[in-house]
């Protein structure tokens, strides 16, 4: 009898998360690449302008303040030069499936901690309702390394979870190419490395490997950004721009 009803708590979750989705995706806005630079999305002409560059590393001025976030933007440009599709629309199609993908991981992290099926669903209102995540980046899909930000911070609690460390790598690699606020991950381990010690999810090995992909990937996105800038850092580029250069 448990059993049964269990099973017709899941149809029931199952249905309400097909019919949230259905209609936040029939009642939304759909900007155009113009209004979504007005209506919140003005970081969107940078990503907008790194894509333009596939597959090379040219200067871009234009995207100076974004050119350490070059990965996620190129992989835009190579699907929408391979499908020879608009760059905006590519924008949005990769938007929707990274969506499905966030909501099978916070699936499955809902699941890792045994929460029961009306809490269940009440997570997945929180999420599909939220005014600033499904709604939001489907108006502003340009927005694509934030969305892929919060998918990290997903994918690293799925690694911890179900004790998948190389889950773990994913989403610290995700996080590491799509901001360079994903260093405070690398932080995070390492602070519960120094408490925690032998307990620590990571071993000192696994630190130091995490520590090195941080650095590769860190002077990957620094190199694309010093091309992209003509050589100028960050600094170096506001100082010409208020003339102290």
């Amino acid at each position: 009898m448990n059993f049964l009803q269990n099973l017709e708590k899941k149809k029931i979750s199952k249905i309400f998360v097909l019919i949230s989705i259905i209609y936040i995706v029939l009642t939304n806005v759909y900007f155009n690449f113009d209004q979504s630079l007005i209506f919140g999305a003005a970081d969107g002409a940078s990503y907008m302008q790194i894509r333009k560059n596939f597959p090379y590393f040219t200067e871009n001025n234009y995207a100076i303040t974004h050119n350490q976030r070059f990965l996620f933007p190129y992989i835009v440009g190579f699907f929408s030069s391979f499908l020879n599709l608009d760059h905006f629309i590519v924008y949005r199609i990769l938007v929707i499936f990274l969506f499905i993908f966030l909501l099978f991981i916070l699936n499955k992290n809902l699941n890792l901690i045994k929460i029961d099926e009306l809490n269940k669903s009440i997570a997945f209102g929180l999420v599909i309702f939220n005014p600033y995540l499904i709604r939001y980046y489907l108006s502003l899909p340009t927005l694509i390394n934030d969305l892929t930000f919060i998918i990290s911070s997903q994918l690293i609690l799925y690694g911890f979870f179900s004790k998948e460390k190389k889950i773990c790598y994913l989403g610290l690699i995700f996080s590491f190419f799509s901001r360079q606020t994903g260093v405070f991950f690398l932080v995070t381990i390492l602070i519960n490395k120094i408490f925690f010690k032998e307990k620590s999810f990571f071993s000192k090995k696994e630190l130091f490997i995490t520590s090195i992909l941080f650095l590769i990937i860190y002077y990957l996105n620094q190199y694309h950004a010093n091309i992209a800038s003509g050589g100028d850092t960050l600094s170096e580029h506001s100082a010409k721009n208020f003339g102290m250069m």
